[in-house]
Order: structure tokens, then C-alpha cells, then sequence
């Protein structure tokens, strides 16, 4: 469980949510569901990059919070005066207020049991890839949309081909060799996924990462480490401090048990020290599932594929080895009627509503979504009786 709380921020007065396993937001256009779900994403990368490198350091000077935050989701000119912004799990605390540009920071009890996460940001915009199919090609500042394009990519060479997507009775493949993508037709045509129609562009880019989200990425990791230079280095320097955290910097080579990582021997005078060093290990460098932040998954899309669409999302949530979150704005009555109807455990539900001061972002009650359970697809259309 996540807390996030958001003041003065863009169309946002006030946020004040609790991530859990699948959480879901509706609202009005430009009232601020995308500001809550982007803020929450960027959040989660924070807390893997503080964590993993055990430094809030960088964050804390030159006003980096808030350049890192604007440059990655586009949020300039959302910075108000009085901003507030405030996060805590298990593992740290943080809180950035604008007032006086400060990053305050803390860690939490549970600061080593850490277990690494793959954060994903699709966008509303994922068609780009299919749009755009030179992408790789241009200069593309880097931002939010690039890394989801630099995802998509690494999820197309790995996954390769899949049939019968969502029973649409098509595709898909990708040739590396000529970076090509294809739609397969159930009558053996394929075509270029850039000459498909609106709906396809939009759901395989989704639909291939997503796939590989729910498994591809960690049979990859057991395949091939797949680190940069760099990578490896930061690797290296996180296996210092996991060593330091269990006071062994100072017996480096007096343990008679020694435990090699990354060609670096460390060593420990009994196996429960060893045991718990190997444990940190695995937990800050292995991916051990994903948090996915993802942006009107019904684009397009004919009601019954987004019904099974939203299946398949919960079924990576119920996923024992590698637990999938999802924090999903939608506009669909569809998504939100059939996530309300499964009522999965760890499912939190906000809506945006307007006051003088801006924005405010609400859940609802269990009495409200039993409501909202009664008068089905309506809720959209009598979105005023709630607000």
C-alpha cells in the first residue's frame, strides 16, 4: 500500500490516495485524472531510483524534484506557489513543497525488504509506434513517451509473435531483422501494423507489452542479464551497500563462508548472514513484478474486447510469483462497470469532482459503488449525483 497526496498541482486542489493492487480513476476531461495517475507513476520511479542507489541526494539539491518531474511527464507550468507533494510506502517518505523548493526525505522501517519493480507508463498516445514506425530513427526528447517507446521495442524483439489476441481472430509478429510489425488475419494475410486500422494501433502496441510485463521480462532476465556497462557498475556499488546494511564492510575477508556476485567475493561468518545477503541480492536486482500506469485502455476498442481486455490486466494482479499493479484512467463505462462487477481484492476506486479551488479527487464509498453497481453503464451519464 501506497500513500499519495497532492496539493495545488496543475488542475489538481487536492489529491489523497492510497495505491493498492488495482486502482482506477474517472473525471471529467482536464480534471485532473492524468495529473494523479502520472504524479503517482513518477512517484514509484523515484522510490525504485532512491532505493536502488540507497541516496536521496540528488533529488534533495538544485530543485532536481521538481525538474525531474517536469521534463518527464511535461509538467511545466503546473507548479502552483503553495505545490505539495507527499509519498510514503513501507520502504521511504518523502515530501516536496514549492513554497521553498525543498525535498524532505526519510526512511521506513521496512527499507531492505525492497523488491525490485518494473514501472511502465503507457500512454494514451501509444499509437505512435504504430503511426510513426521510424521513430528510432528521430531525435525524440526523453520523456515519458520515449521510454514507453524504448519499452515497446524491447517487448516486440522478445515476444516476437501472438496468436489469437483477445479472440479477435488476428496476430501479431515482428520481424527484427527488418523491424517490422505485422497483423495475421485468420485467413493467413498479414499486413503492416502502420496500414491497420485506429483500434489495432492502438491495442497491440498495449497488448505486446503487457504480455511481456506478465512473464517475457523474467524469462529474460534469466536468459541474459542484459545490463549496460553502466548498469553494471550501479550493480556493483548496490552490492556494497546491501554488504554494508549487514554490518560486513568491516570483516571483508575475515568470514569463512564466501559468497561470489558479479565476480566480487563476499564473505560471512555463519550461513544465515549469507543466506540474508543472497535474499537483498536477489530482492534490489531481480525484477519481481511490475507496476503499470496505463491511460484509457479502451481507446478504440469495441466494448466486449475492452471487457476482456480488463481480464487479462486482472489476471496479472492475481499473478502469486510476479504480482502486476495497474493504476488506470479510464472513460469507458464498460472498464469501469466490469471491474466493479469482478470487485477484486486490493481495488481502490477515485473520481475527480470540481470546487472554487480546483480539482479534488474522491473515493468512493462502498455504499456509492454498490450504487454505481445498480445503475450500470448510467454512472457517465449521471456523473453529477455522485460529485
Amino acid at each position: 500500500m501506497k500513500h499519495l497526496r497532492i496539493e495545488n498541482f496543475g488542475p489538481l486542489q487536492l489529491a489523497d490516495i492510497e495505491l493498492d493492487r488495482l486502482n482506477l480513476i474517472i473525471g471529467y476531461q482536464s480534471s485532473g485524472k492524468s495529473c494523479a495517475l502520472k504524479t503517482a507513476c513518477f512517484c514509484s520511479w523515484l522510490e525504485k531510483r532512491i532505493i536502488l542507489s540507497q541516496s536521496p541526494d540528488y533529488y534533495a539539491k538544485d530543485g532536481n524534484f521538481k525538474k525531474s518531474l517536469e521534463e518527464y511527464h511535461k509538467f511545466y507550468g503546473y507548479f502552483k506557489p503553495d505545490t505539495v507533494i507527499e509519498y510514503e510506502s513501507q520502504f521511504l517518505k518523502f515530501r516536496y513543497a514549492n513554497n521553498d523548493n525543498s525535498f524532505t526525505f526519510s526512511w521506513n522501517k521496512k527499507r531492505w525488504n525492497y523488491k525490485r519493480k518494473k514501472i511502465s507508463y503507457i500512454p494514451t498516445e501509444r499509437n505512435i509506434v504504430a503511426t510513426f514506425p521510424a521513430w528510432k530513427k528521430q531525435a525524440i526528447v526523453d520523456d515519458n513517451v520515449l521510454d514507453f517507446m524504448n519499452d515497446w521495442d524491447k517487448a516486440r524483439k522478445y515476444v516476437k509473435n501472438i496468436n489469437n489476441i483477445l479472440n479477435l481472430d488476428l496476430g501479431y509478429s515482428y520481424d527484427e531483422t527488418l523491424e517490422k510489425d505485422s497483423i495475421k488475419l485468420q485467413n493467413g494475410t498479414e499486413i503492416s501494423l502502420s496500414n491497420s486500422s485506429s483500434g489495432i494501433q492502438s491495442l497491440i502496441p498495449m497488448f505486446v507489452l503487457i504480455n511481456y510485463l506478465a512473464g517475457g521480462i523474467y524469462r529474460q532476465e534469466k536468459e541474459s542479464d542484459g545490463k549496460t556497462l553502466y548498469e553494471r557498475e550501479e550493480s556493483k556499488k548496490l552490492l556494497y551497500l546491501i554488504y554494508d546494511s549487514l554490518g560486513r564492510r568491516q570483516y571483508a575477508q575475515n568470514g569463512n563462508i564466501k559468497v561470489t556476485k558479479q565476480n566480487i567475493d563476499f564473505y560471512f561468518d555463519n550461513p544465515k548472514d549469507a543466506e540474508n545477503f543472497e535474499k537483498q541480492v536477489k530482492n534490489f536486482t531481480q525484477t519481481s513484478g511490475c507496476e503499470i500506469f496505463l491511460e484509457e485502455p479502451e481507446n478504440n476498442l469495441f466494448p466486449p474486447t475492452q471487457c476482456q481486455l480488463i481480464d487479462v490486466l486482472l489476471d496479472m494482479t492475481n499473478n502469486r510469483n510476479h504480482p502486476g499493479t495497474f493504476f488506470i484512467a479510464t472513460h469507458s463505462p464498460y472498464v469501469l462497470d466490469h471491474l466493479l462487477e469482478k470487485r477484486t481484492k486490493g481495488f481502490n476506486f477515485y473520481f475527480t469532482h470540481q470546487t472554487a479551488e480546483g480539482s479534488v479527487v474522491r473515493q468512493a464509498t462502498d455504499e456509492e459503488i454498490e450504487e454505481i453497481r445498480a445503475n450500470g453503464v448510467d454512472m457517465f451519464f449521471n456523473f453529477e449525483a455522485f460529485v
